[in-house]
This record gives structure tokens, C-alpha cells and sequence, in this order.
């Protein structure tokens, strides 16, 4: 299965690109990544799978949370 990737945002601004988010994937990264100020996301899918992929480092610790 092949998926089709549109980088949505990249930004060094949190509340910019956590907004772009449903509140559901929203809550999922600050849960698995408390006060993550995020560096690039981005959006992957096909077929009506959508896969959100989430970059960013919180208290010096690096994180990539898919959701």
C-alpha cells in the first residue's frame, strides 16, 4: 500500500500547529508527549487511513509520535 504524503505545517510556534489538528489527535500528542513544542508535522494517507505524524522536543527530549 503506497501512501500519499502533503506536509501540512512546519513551525516552531506549538499552538499554530497543534491547532491544525482534530481535538481527538490533539489530546493523543499532548498525552503521549506532555508540553512537546512541536517542529514539523505532517499528514499521510490513502484509501480513508489518515496518519499523523508529529515532531518535537519537550524538557530536552526529542519526540516522534504517530497517531
Amino acid at each position: 500500500m503506497s501512501h500519499a504524503t502533503e506536509k501540512i505545517l512546519r513551525t516552531d510556534h506549538q499552538d499554530e500547529s497543534l491547532g491544525e489538528l482534530s481535538e481527538t489527535v490533539r489530546d493523543a500528542v499532548q498525552q503521549a508527549a506532555p508540553g512537546i513544542h512541536v517542529t514539523e508535522l505532517e499528514v499521510m494517507g490513502s484509501a480513508g487511513d489518515t496518519i499523523y505524524e508529529v515532531e518535537g522536543h519537550a524538557y530536552g527530549k526529542s519526540s516522534e509520535i504517530k497517531v
